[in-house]
């Protein structure tokens, strides 16, 4: 099997060339209500009902060791944990709705999430719960400008692969050739 996200803001799992299952994060956040309450919650879509205003899933992770689960992050406030059935196992969310998240990365244990609002957010995998927060995260990796002000978001995120407590985030900064990569133990 093969997984897929776009820009559309689905995630597409292919068995042999054939799209068997489509998925669509929920807009609205009555589906981590319904999560935290201990319900079932599908983001499995018929492809005739796709929504035209969903955020694009920029990251797509599966879980280390766990290949039948998968990581999505849209451009929103939530991130979903999902099994390739497409029910809902975890939901990562902003305390500050308006934030969305920027970039991402996994460990077996744990997920960073960097946001809008400049902060990396550090969730248990298995709870759900959030763990830590790097406050000015994003203002901490990406370079000033002359008047002191940083214009750059966090692009991407990546942990190491056998001290997952050190990460490296990488901006789009628009004031540097090549962008900037700062890494944080």
């Amino acid at each position: 099997m093969v997984v897929t996200s776009s820009g559309d803001g689905t995630v597409r799992v292919w068995k042999n060339g054939l799209a068997i299952r489509i998925m669509q994060p929920p807009l609205d956040l009555k589906a981590v209500t319904s999560l935290q309450q201990g319900e079932k919650y599908s983001v499995v879509i018929d492809p005739t009902k796709l929504m035209a205003e969903c955020p694009a899933i920029h990251s797509l992770f599966v879980i280390p060791g766990q290949d039948s689960r998968i990581l999505i992050v849209p451009r929103s406030s939530t991130a979903f944990l999902v099994n390739l059935e497409g029910t809902v196992l975890q939901a990562f969310s902003t305390e500050t709705k308006e934030a969305i998240f920027y970039a991402a990365t996994v460990t077996a244990s744990v997920v960073y999430l960097a946001s809008s609002t400049n902060d990396c957010l550090i969730f248990s995998l298995q709870t759900g719960k959030l763990l830590h927060t790097i406050h000015n995260f994003s203002l901490d990796s990406t370079s000033k400008t002359n008047n002191d002000q940083r214009i750059a978001e966090i692009s991407a995120l990546i942990h190491h692969p056998f001290k997952p407590s050190t990460l490296a985030a990488y901006s789009n900064d628009k004031t540097q050739k090549k962008g900037l990569l700062t890494v944080w133990k």
